[in-house]
């Protein structure tokens, strides 16, 4: 499958990028011109200038829904089997898998973060409530009205912030 780009105001779409096998079926953009995937049960990250293949990341099945945070640094992606993986790149170019773990019992349908707080929702099909929200995230108590939204932090303080953040994740994630 091959994504396609072009003007929002109309015109003629372009093969970007090499074809993906199999087909893309979700994209998010990322921060530094990058622009996820997800084909199969990999994402595959690619440059969104040149089209070129930069990473790809493992799922531990078909993707079926992806979301990118505000700032481009977090991904979150949902499987056919309900899990969701979430994917860090906040201190690094390259992005490494945070957290992963089975919230739904179908798939998952879509993906969203907070644009206030470093929060996801997620909403599956499996049958418990079409529209179910479940935040799989959440922002420690000292990210209230931090960088997301002011974004008036210094870098430091972001990767102080993301530390804490990633704690929290874990805890959240794995229930501890």
């Amino acid at each position: 499958g091959q994504i396609h780009r072009g003007k929002a105001e109309g015109g003629a779409l372009a093969p970007f990028g090499e074809a993906l096998d199999p087909a893309p079926t979700a994209l998010a953009a990322l921060s530094e011109g990058r622009l996820a995937a997800i084909s199969g049960a990999s994402i595959v990250i690619l440059d969104r200038e040149k089209g070129k293949r930069l990473q790809a990341l493992p799922l531990a099945d078909a993707g079926t829904a992806l979301a990118a945070d505000a700032s481009g640094t977090w991904l979150v992606a949902g499987t056919a089997r309900g899990t969701i993986a979430v994917f860090d790149g906040e201190e690094r170019r390259e992005l490494i898998g945070a957290a992963s773990k089975k919230i739904h019992e179908g798939a998952v349908t879509a993906l969203l973060f907070d644009p206030d707080e470093l929060r996801v929702y997620s909403t599956g099909s499996d049958g418990m409530s079409p529209a179910r929200l479940s935040p799989v995230m959440r922002t420690p108590p000292s990210r209230k009205g931090g960088y997301l939204r002011s974004g008036a932090r210094s870098r430091s303080a972001r990767l102080r912030r993301g530390s804490r953040f990633r704690r929290s994740l874990r805890r959240t994630v794995d229930g501890s």
